[in-house]
């Protein structure tokens, strides 16, 4: 038979066991200092070259994958800078048909043409990493994105707009038309313009700014061409009538030192009456010329501005379908 004592033993045996166990704190060093509730513990930072590294790092992944969105503000302003390009080379290419500008500034111009090529050549780059959307999600992975940027037919056009065709000029100064080719990348231009009118506050505005700077172009090209076709007829000096360009019909402007406000001898007497008092001033011409003398100051124009100034005129005026007026010497004062 069981004890029933045998539970009574094991308890007495328990209890004696935990009395016997003491827990005392270990004995501290007495140069370990102790730390009290109110200290801070502070963690140590990686300073120096690590933290350097790290940043570069950092920067160099960013400046690997960067991607650019194209309803963000750098692609717009990028845009914007990237028009300002082409617009300079519609207008450069072609002005260098008068010589005063291909002698004295041939080299400037070849400087800008290859800033403008380098703009052209980062052009690629970003929009090889501007995002686009598919299924409705935009894709930011720069593989894709250069993909899809590479089979587009963009790529040629930019492509065939970086030509080196600046290293003709080196040898021939007179054939600038063969930076036409940048023109191939027109459709940057028409990417700013529909951004522009997204943007802009004042769309009227916009829209007559742009018309205007429409109209300046073709006046411009029309107006070179005009004067390459002047080169080639010879330049008339003393002929008023012939078609082509003449420095006798651009004279030097004259401005009066008098006011007629102020002054009653400071105008002709001439009869405003006439029908047309052009016919009748060449009767009178040598009296005009004696009674303004001393009376005004001449401004002198140089061969480029005489030479534009003719040539925009005759533009604007073929263009607008005046057709070509009488020659501009006949305006010998400004009041």
């Amino acid at each position: 038979m069981l004890s029933t004592n045998e539970p009574n033993e094991e308890r007495d045996r328990t209890t004696d066991l935990n009395s016997s166990l003491v827990f005392e704190p270990p004995i501290r060093a007495e140069s370990v200092p102790i730390l009290t509730e109110n200290e801070d513990v502070f963690e140590i930072e990686t300073t120096g070259f690590e933290i350097f590294k790290a940043k570069a790092a950092e920067w160099s992944r960013k400046l690997i994958y960067f991607y650019v969105s194209p309803g963000g503000y750098f692609y717009y302003y990028w845009t914007c800078f990237v028009s300002f390009g082409l617009l300079y080379n519609m207008l450069a290419m072609v002005i260098f048909i008068f010589d005063d500008v291909l002698i004295g500034y041939f080299f400037h111009w070849l400087y800008l043409n290859l800033f403008f090529d380098c703009v052209f050549l980062l052009d690629i780059l970003v929009q090889s990493r501007t995002t686009y959307t598919f299924d409705g999600s935009e894709v930011k992975n720069v593989k894709m994105t250069t993909k899809n940027y590479y089979e587009s037919f963009r790529i040629y056009l930019d492509v065939a707009s970086l030509i080196p065709t600046d290293l003709i000029l080196i040898f021939n100064k007179s054939i600038s038309l063969v930076r036409a080719v940048r023109l191939f990348k027109i459709y940057r231009l028409s990417d700013f313009i529909e951004k522009a009118q997204k943007r802009t506050s004042f769309p009227n505005a916009f829209k007559i700014a742009l018309l205007m700077s429409a109209c300046y172009i073709l006046f411009h090209w029309n107006a070179c061409v005009y004067f390459l076709f002047s080169l080639a007829e010879g330049l008339s000096e003393d002929d008023t009538s012939a078609f082509g360009f003449s420095y006798y019909k651009v004279f030097d402007p004259r401005i009066p030192t008098c006011s007629v406000f102020n002054d009653q001898n400071c105008q002709f007497p001439e009869n405003f009456t006439l029908l047309d008092i052009d016919d009748h001033r060449p009767e009178y011409m040598q009296e005009m010329y004696e009674f303004w003398a001393g009376k005004f100051v001449k401004w002198e124009m140089g061969n480029f501005s005489r030479e534009y100034s003719m040539s925009i005129y005759w533009s604007a005026l073929t263009i607008t379908t005046c057709g070509q007026q009488v020659r501009l010497s006949k305006i010998l004062f400004v009041r």
